[in-house]
């Protein structure tokens, strides 16, 4: 598969198969892809928890603003970061920044993988940091950034809809109108109708 084509077709996944669990070596597959991201340095200031334990996942989905869905998923990724490591080498901006992307590069590289080896996934934010601090037991110098869900889909949901690049590309500088070359490039959506739109 194209790694264009991936990207095209990968999806937020938020109903899962309950009878196939992920096995260990697609989990190991995941975390490779996750490991080869670009960090601020090449400092990797990112820390994971797997979460198999069903009772966890459940209260992990109350942590997650009571999201009934996350509890169907079998696996979840907890994506934290080392607050030590970053605050040493990079100080504030570390933390409130390069430590940021550097997890969510990180965090897209799993998913797209996910994608690849035929498993779902869903990238969560929206979640209480305080609850998912109590219940994984972390210390104060880890932070919980993203929760992701995993597990073989048992959903196809709809392209969603995207801005052309022409809507949000400017070359040399903010505002030029010289952007319209680039229309179309890449775009799945010319074979596609507006019904197969999510959202139209």
């Amino acid at each position: 598969m194209e790694l264009l084509r991936v990207m095209e077709e990968r999806r937020s996944i938020r109903k899962y198969k309950k009878d196939k669990p992920v096995g260990d070596e697609e989990i190991g597959e995941l975390l490779e892809a996750f490991r080869w991201a670009p960090s601020e340095g090449n400092l990797q200031p990112w820390l994971i928890i797997a979460v198999k334990d069903g009772r966890i996942i459940k209260e992990l989905s109350l942590a997650a603003y009571d999201q009934g869905w996350v509890s169907g998923a079998p696996l979840i990724f907890v994506v934290c970061i080392d607050i030590k490591k970053t605050m040493n080498s990079f100080g504030e901006r570390g933390m409130n920044l390069y430590s940021i992307q550097s997890t969510a590069a990180a965090t897209q590289n799993m998913l797209l993988m996910a994608h690849y080896k035929g498993l779902g996934a869903c990238w969560i934010s929206a979640f209480e940091e305080d609850k998912v601090y109590r219940i994984l037991d972390l210390p104060e110098w880890v932070r919980p950034v993203a929760i992701i869900t995993v597990g073989y889909p048992d959903e196809n949901p709809k392209v969603p809809l995207r801005l052309d690049v022409t809507d949000f590309t400017f070359e040399d500088k903010f505002g030029t109108e010289s952007r319209v070359r680039w229309k179309g490039i890449g775009s799945i959506f010319k074979a596609l109708k507006k019904d197969d739109f999510e959202g139209l």
